[in-house]
C-alpha cells in the first residue's frame, strides 16, 4: 500500500529511522531517554558557565558609633567582591590578543541538538554558550572575566539609621546591602526617634536651683533647675533628639535628674546640715548628730532651762549646745 511504501521509502532514505537504536524505541525505558537527551543537550561536559559572571547581590556589615548612627556619616569601608578583572576589562583573554568566533555555532553560543523526534537547542559544547574562542586566556582571571577585588567604598550613612537596619548601594555592576551594626552609647539611651540621658546636680542646686549644661544629640543643651526639684525628676526638651528617619522633624530629649549626695563633708559643711536638720519639720525617722529633744526645744520655743526637766543631756549633746547655742 502507499502507507507503507512510503514508510519503507523513509527507512530507505535518510530520514529518522524511528526502529534504529539510535532512535526512539517503543521499549526504551523513558528514564534512559531524557538521560541521554539531556547529555546530548549538555554536551556531555560540564560547559557552558565558563564565561558566567557573578554579579548577585551581596550583604556586607558596617559597623557605626551612637553618634554617627544618629547625626549620619560617610563611612569609608572595604569590601572584597568579584568584580571586573582589570588585567583584560572583562574580556577573559590576554591584553593583546584576538578573541574569535566560534565556529561550530556560528557566534550565537547554541547549537541544535537531533535525538530521534527531538530537536533541541543547547548550549554550544565548544565556546561554552560565549560565542567566542579565546586562544590566549588572561593569567589573572583565567578567561572568567571577573576576579575577587578589595574595593574601598564610601558609604552615606543617613541620619537616625538603627542597629541591624538595611540599606541597599550599587557598587559597580554588583548590588551591595549594608547591614548597620550601631554601638551603644555610654551617656545617651534611644528609644526610636527619642534619646535620654542622666545628669548629676548638688543639694544646693536641688535645693535653690541653678544651671547645669548637658550634652545633647547635636548640642549641649542648658538645663535650668527649678528650686526644689526632687531626684529622678524628667525634664523635656522637644524636636532635640535624633532625625526620623521615615518621617519629617526629630524626636525629643527626655533627662533624668540625680541628686548627688556629698560622701565627705567638712567641718563647716557639718555644722550647717546640723543647722539646717534641726529646723526641719517633715523628716521622717531620725537625723544622725540631731537630738530630737533638742529639736523639740527649737521647734516648740521651750525654754532651754527646762530641757534638764526633760531628759539630762549628755556629753554630746552639752557640746551641741555650745556649737549652737
Amino acid at each position: 500500500m502507499l502507507g507503507s511504501a512510503g514508510f519503507q521509502a523513509n527507512q530507505q532514505g535518510g530520514g529518522p529511522r524511528w526502529g534504529s537504536t539510535q532512535g526512539f524505541q517503543g521499549q526504551m525505558d523513558p528514564e534512559d531517554l531524557f538521560r541521554k537527551i539531556f547529555e546530548e543537550f549538555s554536551g556531555g561536559q560540564q560547559r557552558g558557565f565558563e564565561g558566567f559572571q557573578d554579579f548577585s547581590p551581596m550583604e556586607v556589615y558596617l559597623d557605626l558609633t551612637f553618634n554617627e548612627a544618629a547625626k549620619g556619616a560617610n563611612k569609608t569601608m572595604k569590601i572584597d567582591m568579584m568584580d571586573t578583572c582589570p588585567r583584560c576589562d572583562g574580556k577573559g583573554s590576554e591584553p593583546g590578543t584576538k578573541i574569535t568566533k566560534c565556529g561550530h555555532c556560528g557566534g550565537s553560543g547554541m547549537e541544535q541538538v537531533v535525538t530521534g523526534p527531538f530537536v533541541m537547542r543547547s548550549t554550544c559544547r565548544k565556546c561554552g554558550g560565549t560565542g567566542r574562542l579565546i586562544t590566549f586566556p588572561c593569567v589573572q582571571c583565567q578567561s572568567k572575566g571577573q576576579v575577587k577585588l578589595k574595593k574601598s567604598v564610601t558609604v552615606p550613612v543617613p541620619a537616625g539609621v538603627a542597629d541591624k537596619q538595611t540599606v541597599r548601594m550599587q557598587v559597580g555592576a554588583r548590588e551591595v546591602f549594608i547591614t548597620f551594626r550601631v554601638a551603644t552609647s555610654k551617656t545617651f539611651r534611644r528609644q526610636g526617634a527619642d534619646v535620654h540621658s542622666d545628669v548629676e546636680i548638688s543639694i544646693s542646686q536641688a535645693a535653690l536651683g541653678g544651671t547645669i549644661k548637658i550634652p545633647g544629640i547635636h548640642s549641649n543643651i542648658e538645663l535650668v533647675i527649678k528650686p526644689g526639684t526632687a531626684s529622678h525628676e524628667r525634664f523635656h526638651f522637644p524636636s532635640k533628639g535624633i532625625k526620623k528617619v521615615n518621617s519629617y522633624g526629630f524626636g525629643d530629649h527626655y533627662v533624668h535628674v540625680r541628686i548627688n549626695s556629698p560622701k565627705l563633708l567638712t567641718e563647716r559643711q557639718k555644722e550647717l546640715l546640723l543647722e539646717f536638720a534641726q529646723e526641719e519639720s517633715n523628716v521622717n525617722g531620725t537625723v544622725d548628730g540631731v537630738h530630737t529633744i533638742e529639736k523639740k526645744v527649737k521647734q516648740e520655743n521651750v525654754k532651754p532651762e527646762t530641757i534638764e526637766n526633760i531628759e539630762k543631756p549628755g556629753f554630746f549633746e552639752k557640746m551641741k549646745k555650745v556649737v549652737f547655742g
